[in-house]
């Protein structure tokens, strides 16, 4: 990953197969916005791009899972005002982790 994400990134190893990324700077409609070339860019898209390349066009595949493996169902799905789909266990991660950050 590039080191201008990076040092925007706090990894938490929850216990999952892969560590929790967590943005830690400004957000956009829930994901992460960084300026870059003079310009504000989702973060994801940026890293995406870093590691595999250019995104193909077209239409993506609803996703039934977060990031982290969690499905996006039952009691452990949020739908965000925009619509977004937010998984529960990440949230509460993420809230619990920025609660300790500010007391």
């Amino acid at each position: 990953m590039p080191e201008f994400l990076a040092r925007r990134v706090v990894v938490q190893d929850l216990g999952h197969t892969t560590p929790c990324l967590e943005w830690d700077a400004a957000l956009h409609l829930g994901y992460g916005w960084v300026s870059h070339k003079g310009k504000p860019q989702l973060a994801h898209r940026l890293a995406y791009e870093a590691i595999n390349g250019p995104i193909p066009e077209g239409p993506v595949k609803d996703r039934t899972h977060c990031p982290q493996g969690h499905a996006y169902a039952g009691d452990n799905l949020i739908i965000a005002k925009s619509g977004a789909k937010v998984c529960r266990i990440c949230k509460r991660a993420s809230d619990a982790r920025r609660r300790a950050r500010h007391v």
